[in-house]
């Protein structure tokens, strides 16, 4: 026997429609707003990602007597270098702007 739902409670199935409509939701009534959203959160989880591996990799080299912290603040990257931090900075542009891309019409 099933309990009918208490005054204060929501009826889930009867809010909920579940026939699925097409076309992207939008959360905000502008879809620019949305893709700045998509794309600030995009790059929120890109510089959580790189912050936590450049912490491990720091303490872990200086866990091993291999890395002096002084010193890599003092570093000048040499032209190879440079270049493969050009490529993923580029690399990262492309990520981040691509979180924006093909929103699409509002449906209403």
């Amino acid at each position: 026997m099933a309990l009918a739902p208490k005054k204060n409670e929501i009826n889930v199935s009867e809010t909920i429609s579940k026939k699925v409509k097409g076309g992207r939701k939008f959360f905000f009534d502008q879809a620019e707003t949305d893709m700045l959203l998509s794309m600030l959160l995009s790059l929120m989880a890109e510089h959580s990602s790189v912050k936590d591996r450049l912490i491990t990799l720091e303490a872990f080299l200086s866990d091993k007597g291999l890395l002096d912290t002084d010193e890599l603040t003092s570093y000048t990257p040499n032209e190879d270098t440079s270049g493969a931090m050009d490529i993923e900075r580029v690399n990262m542009i492309k990520n981040i702007l691509e979180a924006g891309r093909n929103i699409g019409n509002k449906s209403e």
